[in-house]
């Protein structure tokens, strides 16, 4: 959309998804209001409308009448599936992003969870919004630049590993960690979103994930600490080699990637591969680990024209 054309907004009923000039109240055409629990706006979808995702996405703009809100764009996540499991899910990402307050984590305020009613339907949408994290998620950044460089590749560790290193020490694990899950903002920073599959260290032994960086004692249902560890191992290989894993080849059970990358540290390249071993007793036992390996290695700043070029 351009700034000549007029602002519209979408109707979140999954069944519609209808644009609407801005100054309607409701959708023209199946009669959803579109002032959402009286604050949002839905501004644009974030992804695909797809009947194939149990969720929608989208921006929307906060009309609290709060100022530190008003007007700020922020994320709609919106659960369509009746499934009680991931209905079940969804009420605990809302908990856990509403407990959480890290500055590289989206924020999500206590009244940021709520249901939201459909014209003739007596079901509700379950509707979570969040804060905005602005910039780039790391696929696209690759898309834009190809393979990062060892050099980036520590830094981005060392935040990456401090992040979940919050998460691990609340007793919780994300369960989810892959390069479309980590944006990089403008100010050269990473944050880890979507809490979707997130849950307690001791609890939930659902298999959920995502294929090519899941543990195999995740796809078990079986996940611990080091199964966030093993995907953040498999997301370092993709983002050093350009390549997701499952492009790369296999011997002995383990992926084969360090020859796609040059200049590469010994010392580092031996810590990736114990974050991707196959079995949980061979990689680093906790995050604190990992980050004590790294500090005797190299830790440069991280360079903005990372995120200039994938603009």
């Amino acid at each position: 959309m351009n700034a000549l054309d007029p602002a519209i907004t979408y109707c979140i009923n999954p069944d519609c998804h209808h644009p609407n000039p801005e100054q309607l109240e409701e959708c023209e055409v199946c009669g959803t209001r579109l002032f959402i629990n009286h604050r949002y706006r839905a501004l644009r979808p974030l992804r695909d409308l797809s009947p194939s995702y149990a969720t929608d996405i989208y921006e929307v703009e906060d009309w609290s009448l709060e100022p530190e809100h008003m007007g700020t764009k922020k994320v709609l996540k919106i659960l369509k599936s009746n499934s009680p499991r991931l209905s079940q899910l969804f009420e605990e990402e809302a908990r856990t992003l509403i407990w959480l307050r890290h500055p590289r984590i989206p924020k999500v305020e206590s009244v940021g969870s709520f249901t939201f009613s459909l014209p003739h339907t007596l079901k509700p949408l379950r509707c979570l919004v969040m804060e905005k994290i602005e910039g780039f998620n790391l696929t696209e950044v690759m898309e834009k630049t190809g393979a990062i460089s060892p050099y980036q590749a520590i830094a981005w560790l060392v935040q990456m590993t401090e992040i979940l290193a919050f998460i691990h020490d609340r007793g919780l694990l994300h369960r989810d960690i892959k390069p479309s899950n980590l944006m990089l903002q403008p100010d050269g920073k990473l944050a880890l979103i979507d809490f979707g599959v997130a849950s307690n260290a001791r609890g939930d032994r659902s298999r959920v994930g995502t294929p090519n960086y899941m543990a195999p004692e995740q796809e078990s249902g079986n996940a611990v600490v080091q199964s966030d560890l093993y995907g953040l191992g498999r997301t370092m290989v993709h983002l050093l080699t350009g390549q997701p894993p499952s492009n790369l080849p296999e011997g002995g059970g383990r992926l084969i990637w360090r020859e796609r990358v040059s200049g590469l540290n010994p010392r580092f390249a031996a810590l990736i591969d114990n974050l991707i071993a196959p079995s949980v007793r061979e990689r680093p036992n906790s995050t604190m680990a990992v980050l004590e390996r790294l500090r005797y290695l190299e830790i440069p700043s991280i360079s903005e024209p990372c995120f200039a070029n994938a603009a």
